[in-house]
């Protein structure tokens, strides 16, 4: 009986040693989401969170950091309005501000936010801010690639060009395949990315511009949603950018109208061509969408 008891205590000290190490592996292990265009991790060891895209530079690893570093984070899941459901990491920042990195079902995009919490003891006046930055390492020299925004066609390094409002497409030119990062929302603040490459290093700053954000001590404000994604042809990318605009604020476009406009080939023309062209136009072209003859 006593033997039993023996190792009836041994067991159960070894149970226990077992489950804690278990939980403290558990406690260790890296949190992820993904959807079929985009993984997310986070490493509790180390508070790196990165990117990966199915389309675009495969092989790239994009490492987000946030300039409130991270303390913890949890997945839970979402719901979106316009973009249905979801699952998100949602990261703690040391000085108290909230991170999300968040996949929908359906969408090539991570979608980004960060809640700002003015975590200093009197009220704090914002012009600008910049909650996270993106870098990776590609396989290739990061000079060879072409940037697209707001300011026209050119090289990606900051000195090629001072940062894109809204929106930035960055591409190889040779195979098209590249990521577009942009500002899904303008609603309090004017979103700019910003790009810089050193060797094979891709950076990008994702700012908002307020002018004047007021946060009294203690007061959080939800900033603008930035949305990142990689795709085998940028110019899609730059499409899905509008799409999901477009999905955002519920934009519904009415059916836009075919029009002929004598001007740039008859200047004002006259009663008799008019009617002439106006019945071809009837006759031929309104069975494919024709709809409008205008002087």
């Amino acid at each position: 009986m006593r033997t039993y008891r023996r190792y009836g205590i041994q067991g159960f000290i070894l149970s226990v040693v077992f489950f804690a190490g278990s939980f403290a592996a558990a406690q260790n292990a890296d949190l992820q989401i993904e959807n079929a265009y985009a993984t997310v991790s986070y490493s509790p060891t180390t508070g790196a969170i990165s990117i990966r895209f199915s389309e675009g530079w495969a092989d790239a690893v994009y490492t987000v950091h946030f300039t409130d570093p991270p303390a913890t984070a949890r997945v839970r899941g979402t719901e979106d309005s316009a973009f249905g459901r979801g699952r998100t990491i949602e990261v703690s920042g040391q000085n108290g501000n909230i991170h999300t990195l968040t996949l929908y079902r359906g969408s090539p995009f991570v979608f980004l936010q960060t809640t700002l919490e003015n975590a200093e003891p009197e009220q704090t006046l914002y012009k600008r801010y910049t909650p996270f930055t993106l870098t990776a390492e590609l396989p290739f020299a990061a000079d060879q690639l072409k940037a697209l925004g707001t300011g026209g066609l050119s090289g990606v390094d900051k000195q090629s060009h001072s940062g894109s409002y809204a929106f930035l497409a960055i591409a190889d030119p040779r195979t098209r395949r590249g990521v577009t990062a942009a500002w899904l929302t303008n609603e309090r603040g004017s979103g700019v990315v910003f790009s810089d490459t050193q060797n094979n290093t891709l950076s990008l700053e994702a700012r908002i511009d307020y002018g004047r954000l007021q946060l009294d001590a203690g007061q959080t404000e939800a900033l603008e949603t930035f949305i990142f994604g990689g795709f085998d042809d940028t110019r899609l990318g730059l499409e899905a950018y509008a799409d999901a605009v477009a999905e955002r604020y519920a934009i519904a476009l009415p059916p836009l109208p075919v029009v002929y406009c004598t001007w740039y080939h008859a200047g004002a023309s006259n009663e008799r061509d008019l009617i002439t062209n106006a019945e071809f136009a009837e006759r031929h072209l309104k069975p494919y969408g024709f709809s409008v003859v205008q002087i």
